[in-house]
Order: structure tokens, then sequence, then C-alpha cells
């Protein structure tokens, strides 16, 4: 690892915190004497405005356990093949919250961290919840990490990644391009050991496994093994990475019947299917006809999976696809879905939202109208079922996979959405360009009835601002997770950079879309979750992935 002085993170680490002390709400209690090398940690308590909430536990979500994939809750960055975004265990209630964080990366300029200096998008778990997986991004530079979040955070498995094939273009196009590992799975091998299943900005899909080599103190990676390695690319649209236009892998998803197979998908539209026996590759292109063109369709969410195939959704329509003749994906049903709202806040003209599987029968998207709606289809037809507007008009976008929870007893299943309108990733590096907060609205929207009449309504809806974070449900204490900003200055009209905002987990009851808890976890600009996760091991804590690397949040008893 780079040799970094204790200098340089002691001043980080004043950063971190003498905002909270400087508003009066924080007593800081220690500074770790000892700090892995290259790491920024840092703990105290912190200020709950509302709470702590009471737990009210909801029946396990209805989402049957992918056989080739990590526990449902633990393998991805949407927590499972259905891409729920729940969790059966318990996260923090507020009681006496603790907040600790971490910087996973080693990128310094001129002794400053940058802004973008180690953004850990989506964050899983082994089966105890002990070791965390992410892929964390400084500017073009993406890094897998595995974390000993039992002790400090501390650094496991570190491996380089190759740079995208736009990791020269500005940050306003780098930020709409979500490939290059950013989206990945833990998968189980035949002993039920944790594999990640990973495709680089080489376009090569890799399982690759912890090695348990020691850091060697040189900067070298570490940690992690690489054991099958497939170069994808000459099946891609466009696989010459000179150009501009040059496909680039979104994510990859292992076969829920075969564990030979893995499912593909590219920023260009490509859809694969990679058979791991012999390192072949078919595939299928998204397109339609505008007149006599053909288009070329996008495609930048992450995919869900069911028994009988893969849910995907383009920037014009949604998906099913399943294995063919000779592993060939066929497309089972393509639905197109309205177009024309907004791209505040969005990476692309089309829908935001990584397809979410629900109950036996349905899969739901937000559209790309005005305002957005919650669109609900038949997973076997494509048929829609029914759709709810959400939001105000011109003052709607979405960005960020739905919540999807199926209630097994009462049939019944609901979403939760967020409005993600007028978020913008913060690149002002002098932070002189002040910025209004993003428009509120976080929404349940619950469907009845069978897969060909159901109906949707609106529930709820949360005046609260969620403006980016990948929001998740615990279904063991009936909790919402989302990650707020707000002015310090309460009198703030909209007049005030990034670093005067601070950021809370902040908590929503499921049933009535009340808060219940509000923790100030950080101030500034380098704390913004710009699209990251947040998720809930199996000890309860929370997790929020942002600009400057991981926070945590857990409580600490009465």
């Amino acid at each position: 690892m780079a040799s970094i002085s204790r200098v340089s993170l002691a001043a980080v680490a004043v950063i971190g915190v003498a905002s909270w002390i400087a508003m009066g709400c924080v007593e800081y209690n220690s500074y770790p004497t000892e700090i892995p090398l290259g790491l920024y940690h840092a703990q105290a308590p912190a200020p709950s405005v509302t709470g702590p909430a009471t737990a009210n536990p909801l029946p396990d979500n209805d989402v049957p356990q992918h056989p080739f994939l990590a526990l449902n809750g633990n393998s991805g960055i949407h927590a499972d093949a259905y891409s729920s975004g729940t969790y059966s265990t318990a996260g923090p209630l507020g009681i006496n919250p603790v907040v600790q964080s971490a910087i996973p990366l080693d990128f310094w300029r001129d002794q400053q961290l940058l802004a973008l200096a180690g953004e850990c998008l989506g964050q899983t778990f082994n089966e105890s919840g002990t070791v965390l997986y992410s892929v964390c991004a400084d500017v073009g530079v993406f890094k897998l990490i595995a974390m000993d979040v039992t002790d400090h955070f501390n650094r496991i498995g570190v491996l380089t990644m190759p740079n995208r094939a736009n990791a020269g273009e500005p940050l306003t196009d780098q930020k709409s391009d979500s490939s290059g590992g950013l989206y990945f799975h833990l998968i189980k091998d035949g002993d039920g050991n944790d594999q990640v299943l990973t495709a680089n900005g080489n376009e090569h899909i890799q399982v690759i496994a912890t090695s348990g080599a020691p850091d060697p103190g040189t900067g070298a990676d570490y940690g992690f093994t690489v054991l099958e390695d497939y170069d994808v690319k000459g099946s891609l649209l466009n696989p010459n990475p000179a150009s501009p236009d040059a496909s680039k892998i979104t994510d990859v998803m292992i076969d829920w019947n075969n564990a030979s197979l893995i499912w593909f998908i590219s920023k260009d539209g490509t859809v694969g299917i990679l058979d791991r026996s012999d390192g072949s590759a078919q595939t299928v292109q998204l397109t339609h006809l505008d007149g006599a063109e053909v288009v070329n369709e996008e495609i930048q969410n992450s995919v869900a999976i069911d028994d009988n195939g893969l849910l995907a959704v383009s920037n014009y329509a949604m998906y099913h696809l399943s294995v063919g003749t000779d592993n060939t994906p066929v497309i089972d049903w393509r639905t197109e879905y309205d177009r024309g709202g907004s791209t505040s806040g969005t990476f692309s003209e089309g829908s935001g939202t990584t397809p979410t599987a629900l109950g036996p029968d349905y899969v739901a998207i937000t559209d790309f109208a005005d305002p957005i709606k919650v669109v609900v289809y038949n997973r076997a037809t494509g048929d829609v079922v029914c759709s709810q507007g959400v939001f105000e008009e011109g003052l709607s976008s979405s960005e960020n996979s739905l919540i999807g929870y199926y209630d097994p007893i009462t049939e019944k299943g609901s979403i939760i959405v967020e409005n993600n309108f007028g978020y913008e990733i913060p690149i002002d590096p002098l932070d002189q360009i002040p910025v209004p907060l993003p428009e509120p609205g976080v929404t349940r929207i619950d469907v009845t009835g069978g897969a060909s009449d159901g109906e949707c309504s609106e529930v709820w809806t949360s005046d609260e601002i969620s403006p980016s974070a990948i929001l998740k449900l615990s279904t063991g204490n009936g909790l919402v997770y989302i990650y707020t900003p707000k002015y310090m200055d309460p009198n703030n009209s909209g007049g005030t950079t990034m670093n005067e905002i601070a950021w809370y987990l902040t908590a929503l009851d499921f049933e009535t879309g009340a808060t219940e808890f509000q923790i100030l976890t950080s101030t500034g600009k380098e704390w913004n979750v710009n699209y990251a996760a947040i998720s809930v091991t199996p000890d309860g804590t929370a997790y929020v992935g942002t600009l400057r690397g991981l926070l945590s949040v857990k409580d600490s008893g009465p």
C-alpha cells in the first residue's frame, strides 16, 4: 500500500467530524491512535433528529433463493435475484446510534483527497456479514475491495480493475455510465464459498475468489485470485475500445437453472449468454424500427432473474429473455413504455430503474413519462397489469431501483419509489456554485388482484428528499431506509454550496410513510451518496456508499 503520512490522515479525520462539532450537535469521543494504513476510520456518537423507531416486522418477502447466488440480501446491490431491495434482517432503529466511516482507496492529490475518491456503489456480504465486498471508484479507476467490518473496515483484499473505455471522458459523461464492474454479484462455488462475478472495463467476464494473500505493503493488489476469465469483447456490437461508442458490459448474472451459463448485458443493448464450459458466447441485439431505420437500444440498469429467464429494461422497452437453442438468448416478450420525461437526475432518456420482480407474477419499473409512472407487468406475457403516476408533473424522475415487497399471506405487492428530479453529481472542485436541494418524494404503490386484472393504488407519499441513494426495506423491523440532505442553516433558501449540506440516514415506516428517525451521518459534498446503495447486514448495521467512501450506522443499545 502506498505510504501515507498519519498527519494527512488526521487532517482528513478533522474534516470528517469538525463540522459536526461546529454545529454543536456532537460530542466527538475519540480518534483511534492506530489507523490501518491508507484507511480513514473515525467513530462518533450521532445525533438523532427524531426517533428511535419502534420495530414493526413484516412477513418475509416472497423471493425464492437463487440456487447459485449468495443468500438473499447478500448477493448484489439490489439484495437478491429479484432485485427486490429488501432484507429480512432488522436494521438499526436509531437507539443511541454510532456512525463509522472508511475511505477504502489510496488516491491522494497534493495531500488532498479528491471528492470522488472512493465511492463504493454497492455492498455485498458473506453469510455472517463480517466481510464486505464492494467495487470502489476514483476518477477512471475501479477497485474490487474486501473489508473485515469487524476490524475497523480493515482491507483484506484489493484488486485493481482495468479502466473503462471512457476513462478520458469528462466527468459529466462518465457519470452516465454504469459499466466496468460497478454492478457485480456474489455467487457460490460447489462447496458454498463466496465468489465475485463481474465484468471489467476490458469487457472480460471474471469469477474471482478471496485468496487470503497478505498485504505486501507496496501498494500492489492482494487477497484476490481470478479463477475464470472470459473475453467477450468480440461478441459486442462495437468492440473497438478506441471508439467513443465502444460497447461496455453493464451487468452479468448467473443463470437460474444452469450454473455453466452467465448472462451479460451491454450499454449498447447487447444481451448475451456465456457458456463457462467452453467460453463461447451467443448474443441478441435489442433494437426497434424508427421508420426504416434500425435503432439500437441502450441498457444502463442492472437485471433481475427468475427461473424462467432474464428481466432487462432498455431505454425504450421492458424485456423478458430465456435460454434458447445452443444457449442463444430468446426474446420472450418486449413491451414499450411511455417516454418523453425529464433527464434531470437520470443517466439517459429512458427508464432509470432495474426491473424488480414481485411474487409469482409481477415485474415493475418506472417509465420515462411526465410525471413518471410505476408500471407493473405480467412476467409471463409482458402485458401491463396496471400503472400509477407518481410525483408532480415537471418535477419527476427516477434513476434508482424500486423496492419490491410481496406479502405471501395477503398476496399483495408493494412498490416503493423515490424522486430523483433535480439531482446532479457535484463536480464543482472549488465548491462555489450554489445548489438547490432536489425535489422531494418517496411513494408507496400497492398492486392487488391477479396477473391479468391487477390494480395499482397509492398508499402514501413522504415529503422527505431522497435524491439518489438506492433505498432499501428491512422486513425485520418494517423500516424503509433512505439517505437525505438538509441545509445546515434551516433558513437557507437554496443559495448554499454542497459543503453546507448535512446528510442523514432516514427511516420511514413501511405502513404509514411516517419519518421514524433521522440520524446525522456527515456534512459536506464528500458524503454525497451519488447513486450508491444502502444495505443492511445480518448484525443489523446499515451501510451507505458515498463519494468519500463508506458509512455505517448501528445501534449501540438502550
